[in-house]
């Protein structure tokens, strides 16, 4: 009999290969994204637009940030993973690096101080932070814990309001375990614990 958390894993694994294989438009003929929400993707992170990736486990969310930072931008970038060292990270504010996009995958405890003190600061606009969240709600939840473990003096809400452009939330389908873009979102603000957004279909 095999064992079935080694089945479900290969299953994964088979699926996360192909996804990997492909590129983001790719992703519109195999239905992950729709051909707007590529186009806007595409458009606004090169406009500099800040983008909230979320999703569970195995839905692809770190695949597609590398697909945006190898199709549509590579260069000015600095990636920070959940348990990069970030002293060398905060250093920038000195130096002539401070206009780079900050890429932060994902969200962490160690990293929190990043994504608060510099992500959101105009000069670093333009970048992408990935939250393990089965929802907006949640992430929300997740962010603030960190803030509080991190004791940063800003408000949730502020870094929030000031940060976030777009969010986008993946999931893979438990039958099928086809990865899909179940929501994306425009932010316009953020009041009292919720985003006020519209949604891009």
């Amino acid at each position: 009999m095999i064992d079935k958390n080694l089945e479900e894993y290969r299953k994964k694994s088979k699926h996360q290969i192909e996804i990997e294989n492909l590129s983001l438009a790719d992703y519109v003929t195999k239905e992950v994204l729709t051909e707007n929400q590529y186009k806007v993707i595409k458009e606004e992170f090169l406009n500099k637009k800040n983008f909230l990736i979320i999703g569970k486990t195995y839905t692809g969310k770190s695949t597609l940030v590398e697909k945006f930072l190898k199709e549509i931008l590579f260069k000015d970038c600095i990636v920070v993973k959940m348990f990069d060292d970030i002293s060398s990270i905060k250093s920038l504010e000195n130096t002539k690096a401070t206009n780079k996009r900050i890429i932060i995958d994902e969200l962490s405890t160690i990293n929190f101080p990043v994504f608060s003190d510099l992500w959101g600061k105009e000069r670093h606009q333009g970048g992408i932070v990935v939250v393990n969240s089965s929802s907006i709600h949640n992430s929300i939840k997740f962010m603030e814990l960190l803030k509080k473990q991190s004791h940063s003096n800003l408000t949730l809400e502020r870094i929030l309001d000031r940060n976030i452009h777009y969010i986008i939330q993946l999931d893979r389908d438990e039958l099928t375990n086809e990865i899909k873009v179940i929501n994306m979102k425009k932010v316009s603000g953020f009041r009292s614990g919720y985003y006020l957004f519209r949604p891009i279909i």
